[in-house]
């Protein structure tokens, strides 16, 4: 295996990493809006709207940020909905073993 596809092999781990992360955060963000209740307060000096703000704008980032993680390292293009990908829809590279 040459440097260039192992390159490309760590750079899709990390990219999964962190995509595996930013939903399971978003994950766990969504399930506190049915926690969080308008009137009363989780945390001692801190208003339920301002959470709830937060919550909010986790949620809204989600899909930005996931736009911009869940590329193929080597051609740029958008890897999808899956997780477990072997390769590329795009430009072939092998993105797995």
């Amino acid at each position: 295996m040459n440097t260039q596809t192992l390159n490309v092999k760590r750079k899709f781990e990390r990219r999964r990493k962190w995509f595996l992360i930013l939903q399971l955060l978003s994950f766990t963000v969504f399930l506190l809006l049915f926690v969080v209740d308008p009137g009363d307060s989780l945390l001692p000096g801190v208003s339920s709207s301002l959470i709830l703000s937060i919550i909010l704008g986790v949620l809204l980032l989600n899909p930005i940020l996931s736009l911009l993680i869940w590329r193929c390292p080597s051609c740029g293009h958008l890897l999808g909905r899956s997780c477990n990908l072997k390769h590329c829809r795009h430009c072939g590279v092998r993105l797995e073993e």
